[in-house]
């Protein structure tokens, strides 16, 4: 199958050598029968017309090989043919054709060479299918080792946004103890000096009460001690009024 198959396309590419021969027997028909005064011959190959030097075209193999270097395609042979489409495979017919003018000559890749060329083509289709699946494995490699770092980043993401919360909830643990040991502390302090506070008052308002009973006291004893000093003040009075009495009656006496 392979056979037929390379086959059928040395065929076709046999075909399309052919138009172009022709497409060039038609395109350069003042070749026909004519070659260069400076010894080139023109020979239609691959279609496209090269010159080479005649001179040194004597045999088939020299031909061959002038062609090859001509249009650097080493390796391959060519089937010659002159102007009148005979096949030229000897040294003889060669030089036979030159000397009767049947130039330009036309050149086509033989059968061989066409097989290498389809060889080399499908040897060319397969490194280039093998390279494209080494891209492609290359390619799935590195998406499954990006998609393996993706997945450890978004662990280890979650990892750290979860550690992160669990010290987040930790420090408001601290916080709210913290300030519930101050509010405690505070409202032991504040409670120490309220009752500070109010033994303060208690102390002022025992002592303002002490000192009112006192000063009422002391006002008391003032109007009890005035109110004898007044009563003396009369007693006295009375007393000197006595003695005035006295001492008139005793005046009144001695007077009589």
């Amino acid at each position: 199958a392979v056979c037929s198959c390379s086959n059928r396309r040395g065929t076709r590419i046999m075909s399309a050598l052919e138009k172009r021969v022709l497409s060039d027997e038609i395109a350069v028909p003042y070749l026909q029968g004519s070659k260069v005064s400076q010894g080139q011959l023109f020979v239609s190959v691959c279609g496209r017309t090269v010159s080479v030097d005649e001179h040194g075209c004597r045999s088939i193999a020299d031909l061959q090989a002038s062609l090859r270097c001509t249009l650097q395609m080493d390796g391959h042979a060519f089937n010659i043919c002159d102007a009148n489409g005979t096949n030229l495979l000897t040294d003889m017919q060669l030089n036979e054709a030159l000397r009767d003018g049947l130039t330009p000559f036309y050149a086509a890749l033989s059968d061989t060479s066409l097989h290498q060329l389809e060889n080399r083509r499908e040897d060319l289709a397969q490194l280039q299918w093998k390279v494209v699946r080494d891209q492609i494995t290359n390619m799935t490699g590195k998406m499954a080792q990006l998609a393996r770092e993706n997945n450890e980043f978004h662990f280890q993401l979650e990892a750290n946004k979860a550690e992160t919360m669990e010290r987040i909830e930790h420090m408001r643990g601290e916080v709210y103890k913290g300030l519930e040991r101050e509010r405690i502390a505070m409202q032991s302090e504040l409670t120490t000096v309220s009752e500070h506070v109010n033994h303060i008052i208690q102390l002022l308002n025992s002592e303002r009460s002490k000192r009112e009973f006192a000063a009422q006291s002391a006002e008391k004893k003032m109007d009890a001690f005035l109110d004898g000093l007044d009563k003396e003040s009369a007693a006295r009075q009375q007393l000197a009024e006595l003695q005035q009495e006295c001492q008139t009656t005793v005046s009144t006496e001695r007077a009589l």
